[in-house]
């Protein structure tokens, strides 16, 4: 597994749980290059290697420079496919090319409405911020909330909300994560990280504004926490007596 930051997606998770992932898949065989980038793919029908190099020039030295490989399965993130729409008249956000839409999914044109993750919309939780959802529960959840107005019924009058959500699932391992809200504040732990049973929830001006649990048991065998981690951070928990709480199952009797 190449990865061009210094641990496992850095970005959402605490080192404390990105240390977590890398040696859980260590343990299991795979050897993570960090601070590398695939420079070249080679191979004549098929790939059989891959050529890396330093991820930026501060990354350090490194120990091989190439890969033998089978498969190669890239990961680079993604952007709105936009391009259609650009002289169509609707509005498109400058920094990812989404749709623009109100709270209520409706574009700058009138009568059009944009939905799924093509479009740039007011984010549940980020105090109006702007995002793009790339999921397929958002995908779904936004066609069913403007079918009604598309279908000539009343546009509803609650505006969309969408509680941001990602997960992973290596089912052979019995391992299941799931990432609600936002990683915006303090990062508060429950449960032992080593054990891969664990939760996480980030605190920002007095409320929790997301939240992550991890389990080996397999999805099924955490619904309870899967569940009380999406209420507690879908109510924007008051983070007082968090400290107190050892599982996220606790936090979410608090809210009773």
């Amino acid at each position: 597994l190449v990865s061009r930051s210094g641990g496992l997606l850095p970005k959402l998770f605490p080192p404390a749980v990105s240390g977590f992932f890398e040696a859980l898949w260590a343990s299991k065989g795979v050897t993570v290059v960090k601070e590398a980038q695939v420079s070249a793919v080679e191979g004549k029908r098929n790939a059989s290697s891959v050529q890396l190099a330093r991820a930026s020039p501060s990354s350090p030295p490194l120990t091989a420079g190439a890969l033998p490989c089978d498969l190669v399965v890239v990961g680079v993130g993604a952007v709105p496919n936009s391009e259609l729409f650009r002289d169509s008249g609707l509005e498109l956000e400058g920094e990812n090319g989404g749709i623009v839409t109100d709270s209520h999914l409706r574009t700058n044109v009138d009568a059009v409405y944009a939905v799924g993750d093509v479009i740039s919309f007011p984010v549940e939780g980020r105090d109006s911020k702007r995002g793009v959802q790339g999921h397929v529960t958002h995908a779904r959840a936004s066609a069913q909330y403007v079918a009604r107005s598309m279908v000539g019924e009343s546009v509803p009058s609650e505006p969309y909300q969408y509680l941001p959500l990602l997960y992973s699932r290596v089912d052979p391992w019995g391992l299941c994560w799931k990432f609600h809200g936002h990683n915006e504040g303090e990062v508060r732990v429950m449960g032992d990280v080593d054990s891969g049973e664990f939760s996480a929830l980030w605190v920002k001006e007095g409320r929790v504004r997301g939240g992550l649990h991890c389990t080996l048991k397999g999805e099924q065998g955490a619904a309870e926490e899967f569940e009380a981690l999406r209420l507690v951070v879908q109510a924007g928990a008051v983070a007082t007596g968090l400290d107190e709480c050892s599982s996220v199952v606790q936090a979410r009797a608090m809210l009773t």
